[in-house]
């Protein structure tokens, strides 16, 4: 099966490649109902200031990896949620260091825990996904698994 190549835009040339009549009609839209997805922490960023100095604003989605997301300022994040990022996706994959690393994620427990963290403290939803029994995988990290969740599980949940 052949591999499927991901393009990834400058998110400034986005707006000048999106047709005019598209951004008419998303900045019209019912704004607490549209949704954009946005991969990479410093695209989000750039997308967001982009938004902002358009008037552009709608709410949207992001994916990030933790240790970028961990790297991100509060500023950073406040223009996140002002120009509409409501929920964020984090790929935590295992609770288990070891098991991140054995996977080469490049991610360190800490760096989840901050952008979690952060997040709550920012009103930003979100969802970090876990996968149990990598190949290699041990019954050892299922207690880690069920200790990152549980430390994850308290933030504050928007509605």
């Amino acid at each position: 099966m052949p591999r499927q190549k991901i393009i990834l835009y400058n998110p400034k040339s986005v707006f000048f490649t999106m047709p005019l009549g598209l951004m008419a009609v998303a900045s019209a839209l019912d704004r607490s109902r549209y949704d954009v997805q946005i991969i990479d922490g410093r695209r989000v960023v750039e997308m967001a200031e982009e938004f902002l100095r358009r008037g552009l604003w709608f709410t949207w989605t992001a994916t990030m990896r933790a240790d970028q997301g961990s790297r991100l300022s509060d500023q950073a994040l406040q223009n996140c949620v002002r120009a509409g990022l409501r929920w964020l996706m984090v790929g935590v994959e295992s609770g288990s260091q070891e098991m991140l690393e054995y996977l080469k994620k490049d991610v360190k427990i800490e760096q989840i825990l901050a952008i979690a963290e952060r997040c709550a403290k920012h009103g930003i939803q979100c969802v970090f996904p876990h996968i149990v029994g990598f190949p290699g995988e041990t019954d050892a990290s299922i207690p880690l698994e069920k200790a990152i969740i549980e430390r994850l599980k308290p933030l504050p949940k928007i509605s």
